[in-house]
């Protein structure tokens, strides 16, 4: 029986990280990086908590207002940046990264809003490539 429960979750976490490595924006090599300095297992387990957080993080987005919720979103995308690069969605961290410095520099226009509708959309495009 335990046995029979390990190969499944073998099997899932397998069917998982194919679904990662396939996603648009992914970087196999950061990936690698990350898989290197701690394990699959590890590696694995934080994208389960980037997924919960991505999650949290739409539903806060999809309730703010910019500028008037500034701060909400700085926060948002303060919490993306760092970890969306470390897990191998780098262009996804840089576009997070902008967004925290237009915010902090109050850069209040049309681009500014942009990027937060492309970071929106690409929450939504993570989580629909990647859940198993």
């Amino acid at each position: 029986m335990e046995k029979e429960k390990n190969k499944m979750m073998s099997v899932k976490k397998e069917e998982q990280l194919q679904k990662i490595h396939q996603s648009n924006g992914f970087s196999k090599d950061t990936w690698n990086i990350l898989v290197d300095d701690t394990s699959l297992s590890v590696a694995l387990a934080m994208f389960e908590k980037y997924l919960e957080n991505l999650k949290q993080s739409e539903d806060l987005l999809e309730n703010s207002r910019f500028p008037t919720d500034s701060e909400i979103i700085y926060k948002v995308a303060h919490k993306l940046s760092s970890t969306s690069e470390i897990l191998g969605y780098v262009e996804f961290g840089k576009q997070c990264r902008a967004l925290q410095k237009a915010i902090k520099e109050n850069l209040i226009n049309n681009s500014t809003e942009d990027l937060l509708t492309l970071i929106k959309q690409k929450i939504k495009e993570i989580q629909h490539q990647t859940i198993v």
